[in-house]
């Protein structure tokens, strides 16, 4: 699942911008802003706290 979320949350990382508001808004951002905690972030800040949870280093 890991695995999973971290390919996910990289390929959301290579979007455009206008495709990331898109996509979070029209499927997951408020499941995501739940998750993380991120009420307020731009869709690059989204990711990015995406990303670093289920990649981390």
């Amino acid at each position: 699942m890991r695995r999973a979320l971290c390919l996910f949350a990289s390929v959301l990382a290579s979007w455009d911008a206008s495709r990331k508001v898109e996509f979070l808004l029209g499927v997951t951002i408020s499941s995501l802003e739940n998750h993380l905690g991120a009420r307020g972030l731009s869709p690059d800040e989204t990711v990015r706290r995406l990303s670093e949870e289920a990649c981390p280093l």
